[in-house]
C-alpha cells in the first residue's frame, strides 16, 4: 500500500508493485443520461471521502468487448480476472507514478488512449497495464507518469442522431469523455507529482484517431501526440446522414419504431445492458459535429505539404507516428466473412467505374502489384490462390489506410518535429500471423507485459522501442527527425526484424530500407489518395 495526499482530492490510497505506485479507478467524471454528456469532476465528494481507495480498477464497459478476443489478436495470453461491468460508473483513470527521488522538477505525463476500433477496448486489460513501461522510465533515468482512461465506446460513446441531438443528447461522447480526463488531469496532476503543461497523448488505432481529432479543439489538451497504428485518415468520422443511417437500424432492433420522438429517447436513456450488447454490431464513428470533431480529415486537405486549421490548431509540438508491416491483419475477419473474389471483384469494377478509360491500364497494374489475379499459379495447391489473393488486398489496405497515411501526415508536420517509424519485427507466437507484424504487435511490446515471452533479439526491439517513446515523452528526439529540415531527406525509424541481425535503426523513408511496397505511391499520384481509400473501403461493406 501506499498514500497519496492529494491537495484537492485528499489522500488516495494506491497500489505499490515494484518501483512504481498505481492509483486505480479514479473517477474523472460522471454520467448522468446514457447517451449524454460527461459531467466533470472538479472537486471532492463529501471533503476527504473522494477516492480513499484506489488500490483496484473500477467497473469495465458494458460492450467493450472482450479482453481474450484482443489478447487472441496478439496471439499470446496473459492472466485476467473479468471485472464487473457498468454503463454509467465507467469514466475513471488509472495513474501509475514512479517511485525515485524527487526534486522540485515534476514529472512528464503519458496518457494512454486505447484502441479498438470506437466499439471495443479498455485500459484495464492486462496488456495494456502501464507498470512496466513506468517503470522501464526509471531505468532509463527518464522517469515519467503513465495514465490510462477508460471512456465510452460502442452505442454508448457514439450512436447519434437528430432526434438524440434535439432532446440534449450531444454525441461523440468517447471523444467528450476522452476530452473530459485531459482536462480533469490538467487541474489534478501536479498532486501526483506530474506536470501538467507536459503531457503526451499515446493513442492506438481509434485512440491514435481520438488523438488526432482532438488537434482541432480551441483548449490545448497535450503538448505532443504519438500515434500507433492510425490517424485521422485511417477511420474518418462520418457525416450527420451516415449516423442517421445507423440510427435507423438502432430504432427496429430494440421495437421502438412505433414511439414517438420523445418517447423513444426515453428508451434510449435507460437502454439496459442487454439492449446495449443488442445494437453492438453497429459501425461506431465519431460524427462532424462542428464542436467536438469539426472538419473530415482527407488526403486532399493535406496536399498543400500542412494540416489546415480546422483540423489543427497548432498547439501541438511534436508528433510520433508509425505502423506495424502488416496492420490490416485486424480486417481479416471482414474478409473472411466474404468471400474473397467478390470482394475483390467488386473493387475492381469500382475502380474501373471511378477512373477514366485512360487509366484503365492501372487496374492491371494494381492486380499485378497486390497478387490479386484469378489465375492460379503453376504449382500451386488448391485454396493457396484464394489466400494469396485475400493476403494481397490486406496488403491493399494496409498501404492505403496505415502506410501512406503514417507517412503523409508526417511531412505534413512542420520540419523537424515529426518522427516516423515502421514495426516490422514480426509477431513471434503461433497463430495466424506469426512471422508477421500484425495489428498490435508493436503495442504488446511497447508496455513490456510480453518480456518473458520474448526471445532475446525481440526482446531487444522492445527495449528499444519503449526508449523512444519514453524520451519523447521527455522532450527529447528519439532519433532523426523525420525532416530534420525543410532541405532534408526524410527519414525513419525500423524496427527489426531481429532474425535479419535489425533490432532498431534508421533509414531514407520511402526506400526499401523501410519494409514497405513502394508501389502504392504510384497509384496515389495517378489516381487519387482519396479515390483509391473510398474504393478499397467500400468494397468491404
Amino acid at each position: 500500500m501506499a498514500e497519496c495526499i492529494h491537495p484537492l482530492l485528499g489522500t488516495i490510497r494506491g497500489r505499490r508493485t515494484d518501483n512504481v505506485v498505481q492509483f486505480l479507478g479514479i473517477p474523472y467524471a460522471t454520467i448522468k443520461q446514457r447517451l449524454g454528456p460527461p459531467i466533470p469532476i472538479e472537486s471532492p465528494r463529501n471533503g476527504n471521502e473522494y477516492v480513499v481507495d484506489a488500490t483496484a480498477y473500477g467497473p469495465d464497459l458494458v460492450g467493450a468487448g472482450s479482453c481474450t478476443d484482443e489478447q487472441d489478436l496478439i496471439q499470446h495470453r496473459l492472466p485476467y480476472d473479468p471485472l464487473i461491468q457498468s454503463v454509467l460508473d465507467v469514466l475513471r483513470l488509472n495513474i501509475t507514478v514512479p517511485v525515485t527521488k524527487k526534486g522540485l522538477q515534476r514529472w512528464p505525463v503519458m496518457v494512454f488512449v486505447h484502441g479498438g476500433n470506437f466499439a471495443g477496448g479498455s485500459p484495464v486489460w492486462p496488456q495494456n497495464d502501464l507498470a512496466r513501461f513506468v517503470q522501464r522510465s526509471q531505468t532509463l533515468g527518464m522517469p515519467l507518469i503513465g495514465v490510462s482512461i477508460s471512456y465510452r465506446v460502442g452505442p454508448a460513446g457514439f450512436l447519434t442522431s437528430e432526434e438524440l441531438r434535439h432532446h440534449g443528447l450531444t454525441g461523440n461522447n468517447g471523444l467528450r469523455d476522452q476530452a473530459a480526463a485531459l482536462l480533469w488531469l490538467r487541474n489534478h496532476l501536479e498532486g501526483f507529482w506530474g506536470d501538467p503543461d507536459n503531457i503526451t497523448l499515446v493513442g492506438q488505432f481509434a485512440g491514435a484517431v481520438s488523438g488526432m481529432l482532438h488537434l482541432a479543439s480551441n483548449v490545448p489538451l497535450f503538448k505532443r501526440l504519438a500515434c500507433l497504428g492510425g490517424q485521422f485518415l485511417a477511420v474518418r468520422p462520418l457525416p450527420a446522414e451516415a449516423h442517421e443511417e445507423i440510427y435507423t437500424r438502432a430504432v427496429p432492433k430494440l421495437g421502438l419504431e412505433n414511439l414517438s420522438p420523445s418517447e423513444r429517447v426515453r428508451r434510449f436513456e435507460g437502454l439496459s445492458r442487454e439492449e446495449l450488447l443488442d445494437i453492438s454490431f453497429l459501425p461506431s464513428c465519431p460524427i462532424i459535429d462542428g464542436k467536438v470533431c469539426t472538419a473530415a480529415p482527407s488526403f486532399a486537405s493535406l496536399r498543400n505539404g500542412s494540416i489546415p486549421r480546422d483540423l489543427d490548431n497548432g498547439w501541438c509540438s511534436e508528433l510520433f507516428i508509425g505502423d506495424c508491416e502488416f496492420e490490416a491483419s485486424i480486417l481479416a475477419r471482414a474478409l473472411d466473412h466474404r468471400r474473397e473474389t467478390v470482394v475483390i471483384t467488386r473493387f475492381v469494377d469500382k475502380l474501373r467505374a471511378a477512373i477514366p478509360v485512360t487509366q484503365h491500364h492501372l487496374l492491371d497494374e494494381i492486380v499485378d502489384a497486390y497478387g490479386l489475379g484469378k489465375h492460379v499459379e503453376e504449382g500451386e495447391e488448391e485454396g493457396t490462390h484464394e489466400n494469396r489473393a485475400r493476403n494481397g488486398f490486406l496488403c491493399l489496405i494496409h498501404d492505403i489506410m496505415f502506410y501512406a497515411p503514417a507517412e503523409i501526415i508526417a511531412s505534413a508536420w512542420p520540419a523537424g518535429r515529426s518522427y516516423l517509424y515502421h514495426f516490422n519485427e514480426p509477431n513471434p507466437w503461433p497463430g495466424r500471423w506469426q512471422g508477421h507484424a500484425s495489428h498490435l504487435t508493436d503495442l504488446a511490446f511497447l508496455w513490456q507485459n510480453y518480456e518473458e515471452a520474448l526471445a532475446p533479439a525481440s526482446r531487444q526491439v522492445s527495449r528499444h522501442f519503449s526508449a523512444d517513446l519514453i524520451s519523447f515523452t521527455n522532450g527529447r528526439a528519439p532519433w532523426t527527425a523525420y525532416r530534420a529540415a525543410e532541405s532534408s531527406p526524410p527519414m525513419a525509424r525500423i524496427y527489426g526484424p531481429s532474425d535479419n541481425g535489425s533490432v532498431a535503426g534508421v533509414a531514407v523513408a520511402r526506400s526499401g530500407a523501410c519494409g514497405r511496397r513502394q508501389s502504392i505511391w504510384k497509384f496515389i499520384e495517378e489516381i487519387g489518395a482519396d479515390l483509391l481509400y473510398d474504393v478499397v473501403m467500400g468494397s468491404l461493406l
